[in-house]
């Protein structure tokens, strides 16, 4: 698009009020990334399953042979695993995969899931 940089098409359309969602954002023109609701929602179940599970995020990487910083984004919906990594999430936490996707009721999902 043109007028557009990359970075302008990831940030979160905020009013030119100046409002900030927290304070390190403040006094600046850039804004906090979007996350996507489906890597929030995917995240957050990878998060409870590990906690209910007790094991540290350290331990899920371990398991399933990626390093403490995906696990990190992950359940903070910064990224969202891929299939494989999913699969062996799911392993590793003993549960199905459909566990850790959202379902059709999520109210925090907008958009088509089919």
């Amino acid at each position: 698009m043109p007028g557009l940089s990359d970075g302008d098409y990831f940030q979160n359309p905020m009013p030119s009020s100046g409002a900030t969602i927290d304070s390190r954002w403040r006094g600046t023109t850039k804004r906090p990334p979007v996350r996507d609701p489906l890597a929030v929602a995917v995240g957050r179940a990878i998060a409870r399953r590990r906690v209910q599970r007790r094991l540290s995020q350290a331990d899920l990487a371990e398991a399933v042979g990626r390093d403490l910083t995906a696990i990190a984004r992950w359940e903070t919906g910064r990224r969202l695993p891929t299939t494989l990594s999913l699969l062996n999430v799911a392993r590793a936490l003993g549960c199905p995969v459909d566990a850790l996707l959202p379902s059709r009721e999520d109210p925090g999902l907008t958009g088509d899931l089919t």
